[in-house]
């Protein structure tokens, strides 16, 4: 019987730690801001909250846990608001509100001497700086390791080669938004080994991106935090950047807090492309290269080309998967010639896949 009564009580103390523990998580979850105070307050209770009072007469909002300024996107830009978070049945809710929509705030003990504390809910000051802001960087520079599996050479006379081909290659686009937000022209060269020889393609690389896309968002930094609003007496302070400029407001303003535009970049996590790219293959230094002396220089042209498809990955990383065409030649000695030579041309068609490291600016 002891030992029954000794695990009910284990059972309700770790059941009603585990409320406990809940509960405070709930809670935290509503206080991500402290609720103002006065500066000379010295007593801190734990179910502080405060009343939120509108304009038009509406009823208060009681028992609100934090509030923190926020801005909202309407009539096509963006205004001032706040949110707010309060308990309703153990549960965390939380409400965006227009801040013009607001009078004042109180909250009982927070005040001088634990008074009520009033604090008129005025708009931030905004700064801005004279200047073009931009999130988007359109260039890129992208280096690539590519492994190409090819079938039987298709000509009549073989240079060959061996199966897999492994090379190095890197494209640069500085053209910006020349083709729009979806297309990039990139110019790209590159090195692979076939047979011991070296051979170098140059080529022009066209991307477009058919699904997905980069863009800018605008939103606005609240200085020194997005939970300060001003209590009478505090001291205004000013941006420590003497580029910004501050936007002349048509109402009073909280001294105490300001904010600032800026833009960041969105991107969708899948930004699938197809690709296109060809161009000569020139040669390195081999016994065999160039098209002279040989009885059939007519013969010799170096290039490829190739299509396929690509998907970024974390950003930085970049997968590509592509059907390619080459053609290559090598001076081999003439057997039924004196002193001669023939140039022999290999051409194949095969599967590439490249990995990449991509790099924006």
């Amino acid at each position: 019987m002891k030992k029954n009564n000794l695990v009910n009580i284990c059972f309700s103390l770790v059941l009603c730690l585990a409320c406990s523990t809940n509960l405070q998580g709930a809670e935290n979850d509503c206080t991500d801001c402290p609720l103002p105070r006065h500066p000379d307050i010295t007593i801190i209770s734990k179910d502080e909250t405060l009343n939120v009072s509108f304009k038009d007469g509406r009823p208060p909002i009681y028992g609100v846990h934090s509030i923190k300024r926020e801005t909202v996107r309407k009539y096509g830009r963006l205004i001032q608001a706040i949110t707010i978070k309060k308990m309703i049945d153990n549960k965390c809710v939380d409400s965006v509100l227009l801040l013009d929509d607001i009078s004042e705030l109180k909250a009982s003990g927070l005040g001088a001497g634990g008074q009520t504390l009033v604090i008129p809910v005025l708009q931030a000051r905004e700064f801005y700086r004279p200047v073009n802001l931009s999130a988007l960087r359109p260039n890129f520079i992208e280096a690539r390791v590519q492994v190409g599996m090819y079938g039987a050479d298709a000509s009549k006379s073989i240079a060959g080669f061996s199966n897999p081909l492994i090379g190095m290659s890197a494209l640069l686009s500085p053209f910006g938004r020349s083709f729009g937000d979806q297309v990039k022209l990139a110019v790209g060269g590159g090195v692979f080994f076939e047979g011991g020889r070296m051979r170098i393609p140059v080529f022009p690389h066209l991307r477009w991106t058919f699904m997905g896309s980069e863009r800018e968002e605008e939103y606005y930094n609240y200085f020194p935090t997005a939970c300060k609003f001003g209590i009478y007496g505090e001291k205004p302070i000013r941006p420590t950047d003497r580029d910004l400029e501050e936007v002349p407001g048509t109402t009073k303003l909280d001294s105490t807090v300001y904010f600032q535009r800026n833009v960041r970049l969105i991107k969708d996590s899948f930004r699938p492309f197809v690709f296109v790219e060809g161009g000569p293959i020139l040669n390195g230094v081999f016994d065999g290269s160039g098209k002279t002396p040989s009885v059939n220089p007519n013969d010799y042209g170096q290039y490829f080309f190739s299509i396929g498809a690509g998907l970024p990955f974390y950003d930085f990383l970049v997968a590509s998967i592509g059907y390619k065409y080459q053609r290559f030649n090598v001076r081999v000695p003439c057997p039924a010639c004196t002193d001669q030579f023939i140039v022999n041309t290999t051409t194949s068609q095969g599967i590439e896949l490249m990995v990449g490291v991509n790099f924006t600016y």
